[in-house]
């Protein structure tokens, strides 16, 4: 599952890159995530993510798919909705923006003193 997630914030990244950006800054009360989930769910990790993207004032809509693939036509819609997140994610975390969000992902999911 969470090759999945990480797929989709790379192919929104590729896809963030290729198109033209502005460099205008978004206000974060407007923007909203659409966190589309196919297949069975790692609910700790959607959590997790739900947490670090609102911990940027970003809303966080989950949308949970099938349990049978394949999803690539629902990731693209959803990386084109995510647009705005993701020009505001790289206005905040810079262009590596999905390493670093994963990383703070894996960060929130960490339990103390493992």
């Amino acid at each position: 599952m969470r090759t999945i997630i990480i797929s989709l914030f790379l192919s929104v990244a590729f896809s963030a890159a290729c198109s033209a950006q502005s460099n205008a800054p978004l206000v974060a009360d407007s923007v909203v995530w659409y966190q589309y989930i196919g297949g069975k769910p790692d609910m700790d990790h959607v959590l997790a993510q739900k947490r670090v993207l609102q911990s940027f004032g970003m809303k966080v809509e989950t949308v949970f798919g099938g349990c049978i693939g394949p999803f690539e036509q629902e990731y693209a819609l959803y990386e084109q909705k995510n647009r705005d997140a993701t020009n505001m994610l790289q206005q905040k975390l810079g262009p590596d923006w999905p390493e670093r969000l994963s990383q703070l992902v894996e960060a929130e999911l960490a339990v103390p003193g493992e």
